[in-house]
């Protein structure tokens, strides 16, 4: 035999305050329940992090050089970014011309190119060291930046515009329809 039953449902700001806060705690996380986290468009790769034990791990996945190009054009001149990548690059160009130096010095300069100098001085242990601090301080860079984020994502706020744009319904004890 079947039941008919009838229930009112609520938008949001229907709701009571208790009844709001308890839709707030069960959607808390509404815009940050993803696993999308990646810096692709300056070259980085974000492998994992954890906000609130302040670690994280990732690579570049293009040539230092390139991500120094990349931070410019994309993330702009009022990022924490472009202050590290700026740093880093002068470190780059230093070690790079010490390091010609060294070298010019034990071949005939007619037998390189500039551009040969370049790609053969990303191989050596001084490029790589300078990379690698590049890379730490850059995802500590990022970790700044995915904390912030996240504070702003998880603000009431921004919760509560997430509920209303996407027209959640809720019971009258405000859980989720």
């Amino acid at each position: 035999m079947p039941i008919t039953r009838t229930v009112t449902l609520y938008q949001f700001d229907e709701l009571s305050e208790e009844a709001q806060e308890a839709a707030l705690c069960s959607l808390w996380d509404i815009n940050v329940d993803h696993d999308c986290c990646d810096a692709h468009d300056i070259g980085l790769k974000i492998r994992e992090f954890d906000i609130d034990r302040k670690t994280i791990k990732g690579e570049l996945h293009e040539y230092p050089l390139d991500v120094f190009k990349l931070i410019r054009e994309n993330h702009g001149v009022r990022c924490d970014t472009l202050e590290t990548a700026t740093a880093y690059h002068k470190q780059y160009i230093r070690a790079f011309v010490e390091w010609y130096g060294a070298q010019s010095r034990r071949c005939t300069p007619q037998s390189w190119k500039p551009k040969d100098w370049l790609e053969q001085f990303k191989w050596e242990d001084e490029a790589k060291e300078v990379e690698a601090d590049f890379v730490k301080a850059l995802l500590e860079d990022c970790l700044v930046m995915l904390r912030d984020e996240y504070e702003h994502l998880t603000s009431r706020v921004e919760v509560v515009e997430s509920i209303k744009a996407n027209g959640y319904l809720f019971n009258e004890l405000g859980k989720i329809a």
